[in-house]
């Protein structure tokens, strides 16, 4: 197996961390930046 991270694996992750991110503003209830 090879432990190189693909571009679109690096873009999913990426997409995930901002999810959370803009999730736990919403909890605290605040506006995700534009």
């Amino acid at each position: 197996m090879s432990t190189t991270i693909t571009s679109d694996e690096v873009d999913r992750r990426i997409e995930m961390a901002a999810k959370r991110v803009v999730g736990a503003m919403h909890e605290h209830g605040l506006r995700p930046p534009a």
